[in-house]
């Protein structure tokens, strides 16, 4: 009860694993740059519901399926998002600096974004 009270009194979000966390693409970005081993903690293997502004799209066709990374955030505060879909691109109609909320499961701080798969677009 006390470590919980000190993480209440500290800012610290404690969520139930089955619980998707709410979270800005630019707050996620800095606490992994801040502090990479506290956000893998808070946030790795988890399910996010992340919101920023689209600033790139990028589709990759597969044997198939395709997979189109968008790439939510403000400057150099990337969090990238991998839809991936057997059917139509879902990510086609989405325009640049369009505000999106999108849910997948965070893996983490890689090659200098913040890692989301398995996302879909809410």
């Amino acid at each position: 009860m006390a470590e919980a009270n000190s993480r209440k009194a500290a800012g610290v979000q404690t969520q139930p694993t089955s619980a998707t966390i709410e979270i800005s693409a630019t707050n996620l970005f800095h606490q992994y740059t801040e502090n990479r081993s506290a956000a893998d903690l808070r946030y790795k293997g988890k399910i996010l519901a992340v919101t920023g502004l689209m600033f790139g799209r990028q589709v990759i066709e597969m044997h198939e399926a395709r997979a189109a990374l968008i790439h939510i955030g403000e400057g150099r505060a990337m969090v990238t998002c991998a839809v991936v879909s057997a059917g139509e691109d879902p990510t086609a109609t989405l325009k640049l600096g369009e505000q999106l909320r999108v849910q997948g499961h965070c893996d983490g701080f890689i090659s200098g974004t913040v890692a989301i798969n398995d996302c879909t677009i809410k």
